[in-house]
């Protein structure tokens, strides 16, 4: 085992969403194709992000709140991490190097444990991407029914605010605009998923060898040792039983400390990360709510005119 083999999951997404993460100590295995590739997402996502940040200034405060500031957290966020990551490209290959010396001992405990924690978060990230890209796409494309209503359109008719031309534009500049957004939010979500699922993989490598070492341990306490594997000399000296025991915990602190050493460098990559996302995820649900509260205003504004009109009948 090693990094880039223990999660295929992690090395599929890498590459779709064009992070191009280190996966190895070697920064030269990325093929020539997915390197352009990478850049062109890259080109194509920033064009549209300049467009909506040009769009996000010229429309009403009410509406830069209430829709806009959800997507600039969003991709606040996205781009901090990407380039926090590659800032710190060789701590990173350090955790790496460090992490494949520890998953290439051949050690069954070692591979089963590895493999159960990180099964843990296959399932519950599809959901998420999937999830995430349905809903993305959706709340994206619910103003395309006002072009059968006219035939002119301003950069609030977007759900996020976007300058693709001058306004008022036509239907059709309406269409595609409307088309890079969804582009844009969804290759942006992937590329937060791919972000969220290469740090968690460090993270659950980590808690994986925490628990290896608590097994390890339970094994050398209850397993029963042979003295005919010990030579006079050494018996002259320890028991039988706590020589060879006292190897195996030897080797398990070894163990224990490069993990503890790893864990401090994957704090230093981490953390300022992970404060991002828990700032980011309040502000996110006070934007959330602020939405909510205009929605519920709006249809309690449209129930009372119709209840005046129905009166004035």
């Amino acid at each position: 085992m090693d990094f880039q083999s223990v999660n295929p999951l992690n090395v599929r997404i890498n590459l779709i969403s064009g992070n191009l993460f280190p996966m190895t100590t070697d920064n030269t295995r990325f093929p020539v194709v997915w390197k352009i590739y990478s850049a062109f997402v890259w080109f194509v996502i920033s064009v549209i992000v300049i467009g909506y940040f040009f769009g996000l200034v010229n429309v009403s405060k009410r509406k830069a709140i209430s829709d806009g500031m959800i997507g600039t957290v969003f991709i606040v966020e996205v781009f901090f991490m990407v380039a926090r990551i590659h800032m710190r490209k060789n701590l990173v290959l350090q955790l790496i190097q460090n992490m494949n010396e520890i998953l290439r001992v051949q050690d069954e405990t070692m591979r089963r444990t590895v493999i159960k924690s990180l099964k843990l978060m296959h399932s519950p990230f599809k959901f998420y991407w999937l999830s995430g890209a349905v809903t993305a796409i959706i709340w994206i494309i619910v103003p395309v029914g006002t072009v059968f209503k006219r035939n002119f359109f301003f950069y609030e008719d977007y759900r996020l605010p976007f300058a693709i031309s001058k306004q008022p534009f036509s239907t059709e500049i309406f269409l595609i605009g409307n088309l890079l957004l969804v582009f844009c939010s969804v290759y942006v979500l992937i590329k937060k998923a791919a972000v969220d699922i290469y740090m968690l993989n460090f993270v659950m490598l980590m808690t994986a060898q925490y628990q290896y070492i608590s097994l390890k341990l339970k094994e050398v306490l209850r397993k029963e040792y042979s003295p005919n594997k010990l030579d006079e000399t050494k018996r002259t000296n320890y028991s039988e039983i706590d020589f060879e025991r006292k190897m195996e915990i030897k080797r398990i602190c070894r163990h224990h400390s490069t993990v503890i050493r790893m864990s401090a460098m994957l704090k230093e990559l981490l953390s300022l990360s992970f404060s991002l996302i828990y700032v980011n995820n309040i502000l996110r649900f006070s934007f959330v709510g602020v939405m909510l509260l205009n929605t519920v205003m709006n249809q309690a504004y449209s129930i009372a005119l119709l209840c005046l009109k129905i009166v004035k009948k």
